[in-house]
This record gives structure tokens, C-alpha cells and sequence, in this order.
């Protein structure tokens, strides 16, 4: 896996209210640094903020989903990297990412 890479992401905004109502975002272009030690989370979150503005004023959790099928939150730049490195080497650059409004 080359050090410098783009993280591909999907995104996908799910209602809260569990009524299976989401929206998706296809984007590429998130974190040209090293893959997995120069993605922050705070750089996530905002990211997420800026491609769902409904979320700018709202808390919010994001998750993935790991190999197992285990849907693991992160709350730290070491959770991200933990995710990116898991994703990027299992799905070719790509990075899904649930988001849900507290």
C-alpha cells in the first residue's frame, strides 16, 4: 500500500428514528496525507459537516462497519486510523462511514 494516498469515502446519513430513510455521499479527495497517521477525526467531523449541513448545529456519532460485521464507533484519531487502515486495505481505498445525530 503506497504511504500518500486519497481516502475514497461514502458517507451515509441515517435517520435516527430508525424509519430506513438515509442519504448517501459518494466523495473522494479526504485526507491526501499518510492514510493512517495523517487523518484526524476533528478533520472527519468537520468533513461531514460540510458535505450534510444539516448536521452543522447537531452531535452526531460516526461508525464503520469491521470485518466481522461489527459496527464499531469512533470517538478518536486512533479509532479513525484504526478504521482506515482496516478499510483501506480491505476495500481498495474505500471508507464507508455511518453518521447518526444523537
Amino acid at each position: 500500500m503506497p504511504a500518500y494516498n486519497t481516502v475514497h469515502l461514502k458517507l451515509v446519513l441515517q435517520d435516527q428514528k430508525k424509519t430506513g430513510q438515509r442519504e448517501v455521499k459518494r466523495t473522494e479527495g479526504f485526507c491526501y496525507e499518510n492514510v493512517v497517521t495523517g487523518c484526524k477525526f476533528r478533520d472527519l467531523q468537520g468533513y461531514i459537516k460540510s458535505e450534510f449541513p444539516q448536521l452543522k448545529r447537531e452531535e452526531f456519532n460516526v461508525e464503520w462497519q469491521d470485518e466481522e460485521g461489527d459496527m464499531v464507533r469512533i470517538t478518536s484519531d486512533l479509532n479513525l486510523r484504526t478504521a482506515l487502515t482496516a478499510m483501506v486495505a480491505n476495500r481498495n481505498m474505500l471508507c464507508k462511514f455511518f453518521v447518526t445525530a444523537k
